[in-house]
């Protein structure tokens, strides 16, 4: 395989028996079974990637983040029809001032010589497919975008919100008298089983007492009746997917497995599951028994024979992500955590406001890519990987311990002071000894994952959970002594200045450390959620999920700059200041370090490099 962009959807196409999948720079690829490009679409002149498509013979549509629909030859995958984000809006339903949002919303569907798709503006845009033309602007839903549209149950259309609600009725009068709610998220996929006249649906995190515990699939039945249940995991669920017969449903998602049901009347039954994928899953494209594709977020598609039961062949990607970025004692010199492994990058001034960069080292390992990277005083480091290692090495690259993990790991800190590292899994907490690795204390937090974790200046343990409960436990005896509520989803989180600081889904959340109580919250004109910050001279600046670099002055919480898109998902952000000059680093996935300079808090790219 060799695609120059990594793939964010992949489909099968069965009047070409080939399969379509469509990348981060809005280009569309025709493959064989083998995965060699058979051919590629040309670029348009817009380059946001493209989440939303459908194939209708002998086209296919598509929508990328912002909004932009086009119509593409199936065969040639010629551009033949493009309808700017900015041309498809109903005044009367706009409000003042508004522009496109940018969402990786998937609702899209043909259906029956009509195109349903989001606009960049949330209504809900019909078209003739062919000549294609726009029939008409409808109100999208309430709050939100559609995610899903399923139209292959008879006399009944399902569209799906990033609110855990189903909308069942009807797409051509409009009308949608039934409304389930059965998550307290995105409702990813909905696929109609004919065996039993339902419906399966993705959750992304569980409802009622489970919400933010557990999720996994949810089937309907065309009256709105919730049927079963079945959850198998505490991460997104991105995809479902049912085999030629209905036998099986295939699901997966953020924890990096591929779950297989068996399809019964009573519900599904876990047959088997295939795990060792390089990433978390985010499509499947379903072909035959022995040809299913898998897609990683890191751009690889495996290739699985679900009647073996097992992965088949690995078709690479030139992945590469710099996960985090972190200021060493040396105030040039950063530790990057990367898909390889950790990287040193050395930054001082050059010619004309330039910014000179050199990669000192770059330590590969075998413990797949690095999530987080702590550098420590005397040059070493405490990383942690996605095969569930946390381990600690030399700046000559020698490792000092390893330590296998449980469960999969989110997030580490260190306390100096102690010598202790903390680390945040799905299956809890533990602090290891910095010197050995060997685990000194361990907590569990009502029993579900832990995503984020710091360490107060006190040498307390900070644990987040998925569900958003925040608890702080002594240094002294281990015990929780006290805890607070924010939303669920936490990315990141760190104390610095007494307050308490964490990212996620509900932008950047800043606490006073002393009284948990809120002081100030980040989240303007953030998509998606919000990966990491940093604040640096009255400003705070964010990445998000949402491809953007969002810049906001501190006290007033007021957005000054907002870079979008940038070039993949953004994930590390640090600071570098020099002589009274000072810049951003911004990582993340394909690799780049970009560095901006910055003018009265807002960010200007001045380099970028690659790791």
């Amino acid at each position: 395989m060799n695609l120059a962009n990594r793939a964010t959807r992949i489909l099968y196409v069965s009047e070409l028996n080939l399969l379509l999948a469509v990348d981060t720079a809005g280009v569309l690829h025709l493959l064989y079974p083998n995965l060699r490009v058979v051919r590629s679409s040309p670029q348009l002149r817009e380059q946001w990637p493209i989440n939303a498509l459908t194939v209708a013979a002998p086209y296919i549509f598509t929508r990328n983040r912002v909004g932009t629909i086009a119509r593409w030859g199936l065969e040639t995958l010629a551009p033949i029809d493009v309808y700017p984000a900015t041309s498809l809006a109903d005044p009367d339903y706009l409000m003042e001032g508004e522009e496109p949002s940018p969402t990786p919303a998937r609702g899209i569907a043909a259906f029956e010589g009509r195109l349903y798709v989001n606009s960049g503006y949330g209504q809900l845009a019909v078209f003739d497919c062919d000549p294609f033309r726009l029939r008409t602007m409808q109100p999208g839903l309430a709050d939100g975008f559609i995610e899903w549209i399923c139209t292959d149950a008879p006399g009944l259309q399902v569209m799906s919100d990033k609110h855990g609600r189903l909308h069942m009725g009807n797409l051509t009068s409009g009308q949608f008298p039934i409304t389930v709610s059965i998550d307290d998220s995105n409702l990813h996929r909905v696929r109609y089983d004919p065996e039993y006249d339902a419906f399966w649906v993705t959750q992304d995190a569980g409802d009622d007492a489970a919400a933010f515990v557990q999720n996994g699939l949810v089937r309907v039945t065309r009256s709105g009746e919730v049927v079963a249940k079945h959850p198998f995991t505490n991460d997104d669920v991105e995809f479902l997917e049912l085999d030629s017969n209905r036998s099986l449903v295939l699901s997966g998602g953020f924890d990096g497995r591929l779950y297989i049901f068996t399809n019964t009347n009573e519900g599904a039954e876990l047959t088997n599951l295939i795990g060792g994928f390089s990433h978390q899953l985010i499509d499947c494209a379903y072909v035959d028994p022995e040809q299913t594709y898998v897609l990683t977020q890191d751009g690889e598609i495996t290739e699985v024979s679900l009647s073996a039961g097992r992965a088949k062949k690995v078709h690479a990607f030139d992945r590469r992500c710099v996960w985090d970025i972190q200021p060493t004692s040396d105030p040039s010199i950063f530790y990057c955590a990367t898909d390889s492994g950790v990287a040193a990058l050395h930054l001082h001034e050059g010619l004309l406001d330039t910014i000179d960069a050199d990669i000192l080292w770059h330590h590969r390992t075998t413990m797949g890519f690095i999530r987080r990277v702590v550098p420590l005083k005397n040059g070493d480091y405490i990383g942690l990987s996605r095969q569930q290692y946390v381990f600690r090495a030399t700046s000559s690259g020698g490792l000092v311990w390893t330590r296998s993990l449980a469960s999969l790991g989110h997030t580490i800190s260190v306390d100096q002071q102690s010598q202790n590292v903390l680390v945040a899994t799905d299956s809890g907490a533990l602090a290891l000894d910095l010197s050995t690795g060997a685990v000194m204390r361990q907590w569990s937090v009502d029993g579900v994952p832990v995503w984020a974790s710091a360490y107060a200046e006190t040498g307390d343990a900070i644990l987040a959970t998925r569900a958003g409960h925040v608890v702080e436990f002594s240094r002294e005896t281990g015990l929780e002594s006290r805890r607070m509520k924010t939303d669920p989803n936490p990315k990141r989180m760190w104390v610095a200045d007494k307050s308490l600081w964490i990212t996620g889904g509900f932008g950047i959340k800043e606490y006073d450390f002393s009284t948990f109580e809120l002081r100030h919250r980040w989240v303007d004109l953030i998509e998606n959620t919000a990966e990491n910050a940093v604040a640096l001279n009255g400003f705070v600046h964010v990445v998000s999920y949402g491809y953007q670099l969002a810049s906001y002055e501190y006290e007033d919480e007021e957005l000054t700059g907002l870079e979008e898109p940038l070039l993949d998902f953004t994930k590390g952000i640090a600071h570098f200041q020099k002589n009274e000059k000072s810049w951003i680093l911004v990582g993340g996935r394909g690799g780049f370090v970009s560095i901006y300079g910055l003018s009265h808090g807002r960010p200007q790219k001045v380099r970028e490099i690659y790791i």
